[in-house]
């Protein structure tokens, strides 16, 4: 797939979403490897109408001028994906396609790595038995108060610097869990300080 100037081969689905579809994808220029290719997210997608697609376009213009500010927010810059390339393509009935390509974040979606289970599950699952939990794989009461505290501080003190970012550009109206990543670190002094990140600027 070719996003801007650049192509892409794309590897495996990474996730999908009310808007589009997220790849992990293998970087090409002008169609040869050179050195090591990189993995990248290349999300695509298909607006079902014109503020949709509006919406589609906005985003890409957004995660761009996040870029070009990241370099002065130099604690943000592993926090959030950085821009690449975009291309809209016009379909058939149509329908247009809005692709952008993107690093590739690491982690798990901060519902996920609390939980234990997806976003679908979760919007399913009976209320109780998420809050009595715990959940196989799910964080529920594994932690003590200063060990929670401790990762409460650190998504603060990291994410905070993307939105200092962010601020001159857009609102994020779509903070929510699925829309963090997570990654955990080595536990330092007996407490986990996990590495954070967010994305989808969709909203």
């Amino acid at each position: 797939v070719q996003v801007g100037r650049r192509i892409y081969e794309v590897l495996r689905e990474l996730g999908r979403g009310a808007f589009g579809i997220v790849w992990e994808a293998q970087e090409y220029m002008d169609g040869a490897s050179e050195g090591e290719p990189a993995l990248v997210a290349v999300k695509c997608s298909v607006p079902s109408s014109q503020p949709a697609m509006d919406g589609a376009v906005f985003e890409t213009i957004v995660l761009k001028q996040l870029t070009e500010a990241l370099p002065f927010y130099v604690h943000a810059l592993p926090r959030v994906p950085r821009y690449f390339g975009h291309s809209i393509v016009d379909g058939a009935a149509g329908k247009s396609a809005v692709t952008v390509a993107m690093t590739k974040l690491e982690g798990v979606p901060l519902d996920k790595w609390l939980y234990g289970v997806s976003e679908k599950t979760l919007m399913k699952i009976n209320m109780r038995e998420l809050l009595d939990g715990p959940l196989p794989d799910g964080k529920h009461s594994s932690y003590s108060f200063v060990e929670a505290s401790a990762v409460a501080t650190a998504l603060l003190l990291q994410i905070s610097p993307v939105f200092a970012a962010l601020s001159g550009i857009a609102f994020h109206r779509d903070i929510s869990a699925h829309n963090f990543l997570v990654k955990d670190s080595p536990v330092a002094d007996g407490i986990s300080s996990p590495d954070f990140a967010v994305l989808d600027f969709g909203l």
